[in-house]
């Protein structure tokens, strides 16, 4: 099978999974066949809730429907018939997505009649995801004629605009005043305005991709697209990074109560996902082949390590450890920026390296002597952890054992050295002689891993 017929069916796929996924929720739903008292609503009976479940059921059947009749060759791919299906297919996965988006944004809490009761939050949350997947059946059906260089980048970077578009509807739905220990207030307006102003950043990325491809993508919109997709993800990126250093438990409203270890882990997602669509642009261009491997993983290899080093960023706070002593809230709060900042540049290294200002051996070599130095410098950071773990006490967040820091020196050393190796076998290789001494220095510090987990 070629290669466009691997990203068309692969296209299909994922348009089936994500219609079947709809269904079994809105078939869950109806399955629950009992009365619901909606906080600020009142009860809706059993059969109202059976009716909002079905037709959930139904418009993700549809959405598989649809899909299947796409893949199948015996159905004429034009005229009145197709022209027809086209738009309720469109219709369909836009109905999902609204609704999704009208339940996140009122959210309130749910009770059933049995007992069984979902907060605020959490509300949220589960229409949030009905309404990212909503969005990406939108998004799938609308450019499923379009032949993309790369499906998986360009279904990464969509998948990431539509996280941070949910979350940004999240927080209209739990606007409330927020209180954050050692930081104080913030007011309900500002939670409002903050998802409001996240959900903008997030449909920056989600125009250009729709733009793209299109006879409306001339120079002139693709250096435009560039630049506001590029600033609107860096904005995210350094904003929650600007919030992982404030990260605390947390109370929003009367309605919810959150760990500081939470925060952080939402700093990081969020961080992650920002970075993600960045790296999914500026990655367009590499084919869906098997020089498109190495890219990949070496790409994921830095935007997790840097998400990593943000959660730490939120994690920081007096840290007693048994082989170290006490470390202040500055060191630990260093150590993780460093992380965060370290794995950066090994993600700009890989998106931009095919770029002018690498070209030439001498430039080349540079790169790779700077790629070097840091995946050395990030190993040995995960090899220490690993020799230095012990039961760990961090001010905010509690005791950890002995082995979770040695999972986590492990998979630090291990991604790292993943980026590396990744890096000396990419499509556009170093100099054969730079190669060989990467490769070399890739072996030492994989020997020294064996050592330090028995040490």
């Amino acid at each position: 099978m070629g290669g466009k017929g691997l990203k068309v069916k692969l296209r299909h796929i994922v348009g089936v999974l994500i219609g079947f996924i709809i269904f079994a929720e809105g078939a869950v739903l109806a399955s629950a066949g009992r009365p619901v008292t909606i906080e600020g609503v009142g009860t809706i009976m059993a059969g109202t809730v059976l009716l909002i479940g079905a037709q959930i059921a139904i418009l993700g059947f549809l959405i598989m429907f649809f899909w299947l009749l796409e893949w199948a060759d015996f159905i004429p791919k034009k005229g009145r018939i197709m022209t027809v299906m086209d738009l309720i297919g469109l219709l369909v996965a836009a109905i999902v997505t609204a609704e999704g988006l009208f339940f996140t944004t009122n959210a309130a809490m749910i009770s059933f009649e049995d007992g069984r009761v979902f907060g605020k939050v959490a509300t949220a949350l589960m229409s949030a995801q009905l309404f990212g997947l909503g969005l990406l059946c939108l998004m799938l059906w609308l450019k499923r004629k379009q032949v993309d260089t790369n499906f998986l980048v360009w279904f990464a970077g969509v998948a990431s605009a539509g996280v941070v578009l949910a979350w940004g509807a999240v927080l209209i739905g739990c606007q409330a005043d927020l209180f954050i220990t050692d930081f104080g207030g913030i007011s309900a307006v500002y939670v409002l305005t903050a998802g409001a102003v996240i959900m903008a950043l997030g449909l920056v990325p989600l125009m250009v991709w729709t733009v793209h491809g299109t006879k409306y993508y001339g120079e002139k919109f693709k250096r435009f697209g560039t630049i506001a997709l590029t600033l609107s993800m860096l904005t995210l990126a350094f904003a929650f990074m600007a919030l992982a250093t404030i990260a605390d438990d947390f109370t929003i409203g009367d309605f919810f109560t959150g760990k500081k270890i939470w925060m952080a882990g939402w700093c990081g997602l969020m961080f992650f996902f920002a970075v993600l669509a960045l790296a999914a642009w500026w990655s367009r261009r590499v084919p869906l082949k098997l020089i498109f491997v190495p890219q990949m993983l070496g790409t994921l290899a830095g935007v997790l390590l840097a998400a990593e080093g943000v959660v730490l960023i939120g994690f920081a706070g007096e840290t007693h450890l048994e082989t170290l002593g006490v470390l202040s809230e500055t060191m630990t709060l260093l150590i993780a920026v460093q992380l965060a900042l370290l794995s950066s540049i090994v993600l700009g290294a890989w998106l931009f390296r095919s770029y002018r200002w690498f070209k030439g051996n001498f430039n080349r070599m540079l790169l790779d002597m700077l790629m070097l130095i840091l995946i050395v410098v990030l190993t040995l950071e995960g090899v220490a952890i690993m020799v230095l773990a012990a039961p760990i006490t961090i001010d905010g967040i509690g005791t950890m054992l002995e082995s979770t820091m040695v999972l986590f020196g492990l998979q630090l050393a291990l991604v790292s050295l993943l980026s590396l190796l990744c890096w000396v076998f990419r499509d556009d290789g170093s100099l054969p002689r730079m190669q060989r001494f990467m490769f070399i220095i890739l072996v030492f510090l994989g020997l020294l891993i064996p050592p330090a987990l028995l040490l």
